[in-house]
């Protein structure tokens, strides 16, 4: 009873605004996420221009259930105090420890001296416990046991990721020339190059995965803040590779290849301003790529408690 009080005051201490943002165990939530990378470009170039159009989308809406609350973090690291308060927690434990090692020491020669007996090593033990002097060292390791036993209240909150689907679109379009020594035979003197990337469609999952996602986010309580990962698909995405050259060593032809949509796996931390029930923000993630295949992805993601 007595153990179950306190935890109830560690809650309380919370405050109400606080224990708003932590959900009952199994609670849903969804996270939708729009990339969008868009360029056209011109390089004016005596010998090498070149220009590009490109666009590439993707959207994902992931589904998100809550685990228990807890009182320790596992997405971001302990913090100075959490540290201390370990420590601290160890130090009084091995104290403990070796305060009680001579009543542990008698315990086992009860356990030697009656062996597989249960009814042996009852009697021995109650006839101990009413021969034993509470001494002082016996006092301490009591209180030193009764402050292991008092827990922090419930502060952070990890959510994860249990289903996700989505679809992607890339559409490209790539042209320049070169005036290459090899091409001098070429009109102009020149070699000429367009290349076309097109695809789409639904995001696949891996084989024989009906669900699969890694995503995940973690509520803090305390600091009123989330620390996310984005969900991104777990698979490569594909397109369409069709490519017109005169280059000597570049065949024309069509060809298979991958979707460069761009993303980040790299944890966000953003504030809660009010409740958990709708959140929404901007992110900017640098794309790298020469010309038109390198700029700036914007990545638009909601977040909301079902």
């Amino acid at each position: 009873m007595k153990t179950l009080l306190i935890a109830c005051l560690a809650i309380a201490s919370l405050g109400t605004a606080h224990a708003e943002l932590l959900a009952a165990k199994g609670t849903k939530a969804t996270v939708t996420v729009e990339y969008s990378y868009a360029a056209v470009g011109l390089k004016k170039d005596k010998y090498d221009p070149r220009e590009w159009k490109v666009n590439r989308t993707m959207s994902i809406t992931a589904q998100f259930a809550a685990d228990k609350p807890q009182a320790m973090a596992q997405l971001r690291a302990p913090e100075a105090q959490q540290m201390a308060d370990m420590k601290s927690k160890q130090a009084t434990a091995l104290s403990a420890a070796k305060k009680m090692e001579p009543t542990m020491n008698d315990m086992l020669k009860i356990a030697e001296k009656c062996g597989d007996s249960e009814a042996c090593i009852e009697k021995e033990v109650a006839a101990y416990g009413n021969s034993m002097q509470i001494t002082p060292e016996l006092q301490s390791a009591g209180a030193d046991i009764e402050k292991l036993g008092k827990t922090d209240g419930p502060r952070y909150q990890l959510w994860k990721q249990v289903s996700q689907q989505g679809t992607y679109s890339v559409d490209e379009y790539y042209k320049g020339q070169t005036a290459d020594p090899a091409c001098m035979e070429k009109p102009r003197q020149r070699c000429n190059r367009e290349e076309w990337r097109k695809g789409g469609g639904e995001i696949p999952l891996p084989p024989g995965k009906k669900a699969a996602g890694g995503a995940m986010f973690e509520v803090d309580a305390q600091k009123k803040d989330i620390v996310m990962t984005l969900p991104v698909p777990m698979v490569p995405l594909t397109c369409n590779r069709e490519v017109k050259s005169d280059f000597p060593d570049e065949p024309s032809g069509s060809s298979q290849c991958m979707a460069q949509i761009g993303g980040s796996n790299k944890p966000l931390t953003i504030a809660i301003p009010g409740d958990l029930k709708n959140l929404s923000g901007t992110e900017q993630v640098k794309a790298d790529g020469a010309e038109g295949e390198g700029g700036t992805v914007t990545i638009q993601w909601t977040l909301t408690v079902n």
